[in-house]
Formats: structure tokens, C-alpha cells, sequence
């Protein structure tokens, strides 16, 4: 639901009045790269991305801030040694010398926990203020984060709010896999009852159902798939250990 809430705002057919749309976005990752969780790193992140739509900048605008950039390539071999206070008033500068442009920052909660972090939760709700903006932030909660975004709408990430969109990626699932079809209604009967909520269920089992060898086997791998992650992860252990214990033992 908030993918589709994100990608409505930032379609360009939504900007009915601008010739030059521009979107922005930054996503936070502390599991897989804790460099993007840096204020620096969104900062010198959306500022590329700015750049590289040179081709919609008016070019004095675009020159003005190649303007400002300069003395900082000479003073900082990347921009992780910048500092984010020397970055952060360019950057503002860009976006505000673009008609309209929307700015889509994802996963909040995951930026790190420093005294920079707090400023640019405070600059990005500035940057909401512009009248040339759409600012959409999204963020699990947490308490530092949500005493500094007094005024934020809470969308409820239940298993009953998520489960049509689950229906729905299995239902395409389906209709681009045709191996899949015969079983296509007991699939979304079994992703309706047992998915809980939980896209990676619904993924790994589409997955497993497209390896079956035969129809039968299809069927017999849909009705024995588990329920709950921790129980699909075991039956893969003990499938792959038995698999691997065959091969070992055929080739003496």
C-alpha cells in the first residue's frame, strides 16, 4: 500500500502542470549498506541524482551550482569526508532553483544516530515548506524520529492492509508463469490463508512451486509448503542436507 501511495506521487502523469518533472529518492539501508544510513550520504546522493538531469536545469541554474561544488572537490578526496553542513546549503540551493520536483526519502528510521542525522530530519521537513516541493518521508516508528515529525499521517502495515497487494504480485505471478496456472486458484488460496502479511512467504513459495518437476509435484510441494519463515527455512536446510547427502553418497 505505501509502495503504491509513493509511486502515485511520484508518477510524472501527477504533475498536470509541470513540463519538467524531476523525482528524487534516497533509501536507507542499514542492513545491506550502512554508508547510505549517513545524512552525507542522502545528501550527496539526491545532489547527483540532481545533476545528472542536467538536460531540465536552466543552465545558469545548473552552472550556479556547479559554481558551489568546485571549492569542495578540491577540499575532500570523496564526498564521505565532507562535511554534511558544507553539502546540505548546496543541495538546498538545487532544489530550490528547480520548478517542481518531488522528494522521496524511504526507510527514515534506519539513518544513523548522530547529531546530523537530527538536522536532516529538520532540513528535509524544510525542504517540505518549499512551494516548488512534494517531500514524502517514510519511516517505521521511533521515538527520537517521531518527537521531530509532529505532523505525519500513520499508515497502519498490517497483514489485512498488505495482503491484496500479496494477492495480487501472486496473481501475476501466475498469469506470466504457465506452469503455474492449472494450480492458480488453490495458489491464491493458500497465499490468502497462510502468507500472514509476509511478501518474502509469498515470494519463496511462487519460487519453490516454479522448480517442481511436474505438475504433481507442484501440487504436492503447494500443499506441504509451511507456514512462517522460520519453518520454510528449516524444510530448505533439510531438503538441501538431503540433496547433498545423495550426491555425496552416489559418488562413493
Amino acid at each position: 500500500m505505501v509502495v503504491q501511495v509513493v509511486a502515485s506521487l511520484c508518477s510524472p502523469t501527477s504533475w498536470n502542470s509541470a513540463q519538467t518533472p524531476l523525482v528524487l529518492t534516497h533509501f536507507f539501508r542499514a542492513s545491506t549498506n550502512e554508508s547510505s544510513t549517513r545524512a552525507i550520504s542522502l545528501t550527496a546522493s539526491i545532489l547527483f541524482q540532481w545533476l545528472r538531469k542536467q538536460d531540465i536545469h536552466k543552465e545558469q541554474h545548473y552552472a550556479a551550482v556547479l559554481r558551489l561544488l568546485h571549492p569542495l572537490l578540491g577540499s575532500f578526496p570523496t564526498y564521505a569526508e565532507c562535511p554534511f553542513k558544507k553539502l546540505w546549503p548546496i543541495l538546498e540551493c538545487a532544489l530550490e532553483l528547480t520548478p517542481e520536483f518531488t522528494l522521496a526519502v524511504d526507510a527514515l528510521d534506519e539513518s544513523r544516530a548522530e547529531d546530523d542525522s537530527f538536522d536532516l530530519w529538520r532540513r528535509l521537513c524544510a525542504v517540505g515548506l518549499f512551494k516548488n516541493s512534494r517531500v514524502v518521508l517514510l519511516s517505521r516508528y521511533r521515538d527520537d524520529l517521531d518527537k521531530r515529525l509532529p505532523e505525519r499521517v500513520e499508515l497502519k502495515m498490517d497483514a489485512q492492509t498488505v495482503t491484496p497487494d500479496i494477492l495480487l504480485f501472486a496473481q501475476e505471478e501466475i498469469q506470466k508463469t504457465l506452469t503455474l496456472q492449472p494450480l492458480g486458484d488453490e495458489i491464491l488460496q493458500k497465499t490468502l490463508a497462510d502468507a500472514d502479511g509476509m511478501f518474502l512467504w509469498a515470494r519463496m513459495m511462487i519460487d519453490y512451486l516454479k522448480l517442481a518437476a511436474s505438475h504433481r509435484a507442484q501440487r504436492n510441494r503447494l500443499q506441504r509448503f509451511p507456514k512462517g519463515l522460520a519453518a520454510i527455512y528449516e524444510k530448505f536446510l533439510q531438503e538441501t542436507q538431503y540433496h547433498l547427502t545423495k550426491t555425496r553418497d552416489s559418488c562413493g
